[in-house]
């Protein structure tokens, strides 16, 4: 896989460009500059430069925002390697023994498992029954994650909403966005040094075409502001909070080069509240809830944008669609129970057969809270005694007020939804800065 290698005449260019330094076993340190110019653009436009014309033509609006201090990076020279591991947020020893597993595999051109499905293998460790005693800080540690890591999962600011996933969820998550970082940093460096060693560019000139670009936010389709657009009248706002180097699977970008919206790219896999088996795709309408899962993505994911995707959706849409409420109640934790268990609908008492099965009686949309019951736990819970066991502490706070969910619940509602708020979503784009000296 020569694009993942930089090539030695590749690391000449970069460290005679003082983007990286001489390596150091497999790693070496990346310019804190490069890193602050080559994730976002260093200023934003005016709103005045573009008509209100432009920017409803455009699929979305985008702001950016500096937020965080950008830490000093040690970068791996290949994208699949014991380094990269390291990288990701294991520690040396489980990386260099999931590594030694893969890269001596039998057979490697007939045997299709990437490095990083041994990864989420050794992660499944956390589903054995003899690993069930252990509190989550003695798994992480069993599991060899790295310290850094196992601080941010662990975060007590951010303790509420870790309780809304699970801890091999968080954990995948944050391996796989950090890896999909390593890919995109390298690819921005070996194009950079592909550029330049052409000879016909300067290196102020390829920072400056490379400055802000996104596969997700096509040029072409996205409005630059200092400021998110007003409100419609007629419309309600949702939002939901997402990084660009975990969106969706492969290489479909969230807006494509014809300006339509991806949703593939921001649903919930099978296993949310609402959703025991299928997709789903979840919003909320208050941007506090949307802060909070901001804040705990930035401390898993340091090397990651974190977007607040702001959607405005007519009123007229939404009372076209079959809706279902489900707050905190007898049916809250039953069907809660059901989806967290991933129930079949053979397993679902048929009341709630509406809410996740595609047809003519299927529920569009449901709104409920959120719960942060721990799903481990959850599922645990024996049939009878989810009633007794389920209670208002199990609803995501944030203040003092429930958190809430809106939730599409099928495909063609979503797709619908994604043709409805074309030129009404607003991007808010969190990243990291180089520290001011």
């Amino acid at each position: 896989m020569d694009d993942e290698i930089l090539s030695p005449e590749e690391c000449k260019i970069l460290e005679d460009d003082g983007i990286i330094l001489q390596s150091h076993n497999g790693k070496r340190k990346i310019s804190k500059s490069y890193l602050s110019s080559s994730l976002a653009p260093s200023a934003s436009p005016s709103n005045d430069e573009f008509s209100s014309h432009d920017k409803i033509s455009r699929t979305a609006t985008v702001q950016y925002h500096r937020t965080r201090a950008l830490h000093e990076m040690e970068f791996p020279e290949q994208v699949r390697s014991l380094a990269a591991l390291e990288f990701i947020g294991l520690n040396h020893e489980t990386a260099k023994e999931i590594w030694n597993r893969w890269s001596s595999r039998p057979n490697p051109m007939d045997n299709p498992d990437d490095l990083m499905d041994f990864v989420y293998s050794h992660t499944c460790n956390l589903w054995r029954a003899d690993w069930s005693a252990y509190t989550d800080e003695d798994a992480l540690e069993k599991l060899g994650v790295a310290k850094w890591l196992q601080k941010a999962i662990l975060d007590p600011r951010s303790r509420d909403i870790y309780l809304t996933g699970t801890l091999k969820g968080w954990l995948d998550d944050s391996l796989r966005t950090n890896f999909n970082s390593l890919v995109r940093i390298h690819k921005q460096l070996k194009a950079y040094a592909i550029l330049r060693g052409n000879g016909k560019e300067q290196k102020q000139a390829i920072l400056g075409k490379m400055e802000g670009e996104n596969r997700h936010l096509p040029k072409p389709h996205v409005c630059i502001t200092t400021a998110p657009p007003p409100i419609l009248p007629g419309h309600e706002v949702f939002y939901k909070t997402k990084h660009p180097d975990g969106l969706g699977e492969g290489d479909d970008p969230f807006i494509s080069e014809d300006g339509a919206i991806n949703m593939r790219a921001v649903r919930t896999y099978p296993g949310g509240d609402f959703n025991p088996t299928n997709p789903a795709w979840y919003w909320t309408p208050e941007h506090e809830t949307a802060l909070a899962y901001k804040t705990y993505a930035e401390v898993r994911k340091p090397y990651s944008e974190v977007w607040i995707i702001r959607i405005q959706v007519p009123t007229t849409f939404i009372s076209t669609l079959r809706k279902k409420e489900l707050w905190y109640s007898y049916d809250w934790k039953a069907y809660a129970w059901h989806c967290r268990k991933q129930h079949d609908e053979d397993s679902i008492p048929e009341r709630y057969h509406p809410y996740s099965t595609p047809g003519r009686t299927q529920t569009d949309l449901i709104i409920g809270h959120i719960c942060k019951k721990d799903i481990t736990v959850i599922t645990k819970i024996p049939a009878d005694k989810v009633q007794s066991t389920m209670n208002q502490d199990n609803i995501l706070l944030i203040g003092d007020r429930k958190a809430t969910q809106w939730v599409i619940m099928h495909r063609d509602v979503a797709n619908r939804l994604g043709r409805e708020i074309r030129g009404k979503m607003h991007i808010d784009v969190y990243k990291a800065e180089e520290d001011e000296k």
